[in-house]
């Protein structure tokens, strides 16, 4: 259900969406605010009231970034199977260089993630990724190795991402810019990215 309200003199447009959740959340996919709300909970309203600087805040973040991807481009001649080649090297290329052993590796598509690392090593790489700039999806590649030495998103871990790929932020908001133009591709029209 598509509701409105207006924040800091601006009219919003949320979604209104009720699952069996303990607390009432906000989240924004792509530039759409979702109020996602334990069943029976009545006050979004005050919700939104609440947490408008926040609202505000991140979809003027969201906005520019969506300019930012407009800029951008694709590579949508990357082949698949260079890519995984060349991805398994990296991959064993920082498990050497950390030190740490990996499992499987695979390749699929995935919506919202940009790979994954599990507790026994097996890391799954998001097969999008070779339409993206090379210094990107090694930054990704490292991320995920780095969680056989780093559970947990920490200081120690972001240390370590910031000590071989500087500015984080700068690469998190590249990274989220090819997101929305990945999104529009592969996603939009088909399923809800």
């Amino acid at each position: 259900m598509r509701e409105n309200i207006k924040i800091f003199g601006q009219e919003i447009e949320y979604q209104k969406v009720y699952r069996p959740v303990k607390y009432p959340r906000l989240e924004f996919k792509s530039n759409n605010l979702v109020v996602i709300l334990p069943r029976g909970y009545r006050k979004e309203k005050e919700l939104l009231i609440r947490h408008q600087k926040w609202i505000s805040q991140k979809r003027a973040f969201i906005t520019r970034v969506l300019k930012k991807s407009a800029g951008l481009h694709l590579d949508l001649s990357a082949d698949l199977s260079e890519f995984k080649e060349k991805s398994s090297c990296i991959i064993e290329e920082y498990a050497e260089e950390l030190q740490v052993s990996i499992g499987k590796i695979t390749f699929r598509k995935m919506k919202s993630k940009w790979g994954s690392c599990r507790g026994d090593g097996h890391i799954t790489v998001n097969s999008l990724l070779r339409f993206l700039p090379e210094k990107l999806v090694r930054y990704i590649l490292f991320h995920e190795v780095l969680h056989r030495m780093e559970r947990r998103h920490n200081q120690k871990f972001y240390g370590m991402v910031k000590s071989k790929f500087g500015d984080i932020k700068a690469t998190e908001e590249n990274l989220l810019a090819y997101y929305f133009l990945l999104e529009k591709h592969f996603f939009r029209g088909n399923v809800h990215g």
